[in-house]
């Protein structure tokens, strides 16, 4: 898919003075080949579980490709982020959803609202991410589903730096990533998901082994009853846990 309003918006890839992580990944900028395919990748498996006629939150939303997948599906989508700019490209580049500005700390919606919450790659960013998951928990109707990602602070990656050159593992992936605020381990995650009233549906980890042909098997049953062969093989030490989840 591809924007006829791409040539003529800039996208507000951050807002921090430096390239941020808010990207349109139908027209990437920054994001490489494999990035892009994981976030779109995310949101294919949310949309699969999904029925259509759903009201869904797409928290967090950006540049609104996401919100986007979600529409086309045929649900009624609000679109939610913090960011003005990336609410107004989402609405000049992606109509349909309702987009609205505001904070995730305190959602503007009533308690029993959505059948379903996305939050993709948000709850690394906020400062308070009990409330963040209150609120989320408090806008799920009773048995309404929650996709949420955040990248695993203990991968492989900062395990063999720790192993290999002994450097202790830091409270980020990246210390100079000045976007993200808290990143959680495997444990830690599914910890703070269980103990703020969420059931453990269905779990993987990117990136996958030979991404590109799970493009293609991720359409199969395999995928979801195989998570550790086509998604990351040893999920705990993922560089992204993706989750689905019950309230």
């Amino acid at each position: 898919m591809t924007s006829k309003y791409y040539k003529n918006n800039e996208i507000p890839l951050g807002d921090k003075g430096i390239a941020g992580e808010r990207d349109d990944m139908f027209n990437p900028q920054i994001s490489g080949r494999r990035v892009r395919y994981e976030h779109l990748q995310r949101y294919r498996f949310a949309t699969r579980k999904i029925d259509s006629n759903k009201k869904v939150l797409d928290l967090g939303c950006g540049t609104g490709y996401g919100s986007k997948i979600l529409l086309d599906k045929g649900n009624e989508v609000y679109g939610m982020d913090n960011s003005q700019k990336a609410i107004s490209y989402a609405k000049k580049t992606y109509p349909g959803p309702e987009y609205i500005c505001c904070s995730a700390e305190k959602l503007p919606f009533e308690d029993n609202y959505f059948d379903v919450v996305i939050a993709f790659e948000i709850i690394e960013h906020v400062f308070h991410p009990e409330q963040v998951i209150k609120e989320v928990y408090r806008v799920l109707k009773e048995g309404g589903d929650l996709f949420i990602s955040s990248p695993n602070r203990k991968n492989f990656y900062t395990i063999g730096k720790h192993l290999l050159l002994r450097q202790p593992y830091g409270e980020k992936i990246n210390k100079n990533n000045i976007y993200h605020i808290k990143e959680f381990t495997y444990d830690e995650f599914l910890d703070f998901l269980e103990n703020n009233g969420f059931k453990i549906i269905f779990q993987y980890g990117q990136p996958f082994p030979w991404w590109e042909m799970s493009f293609f098997l991720e359409r199969t049953k395999f995928f979801e009853k195989f998570p550790q062969i086509i998604g990351f093989p040893f999920l705990k030490y993922a560089w992204t846990i993706v989750v689905q989840a019950k309230k």
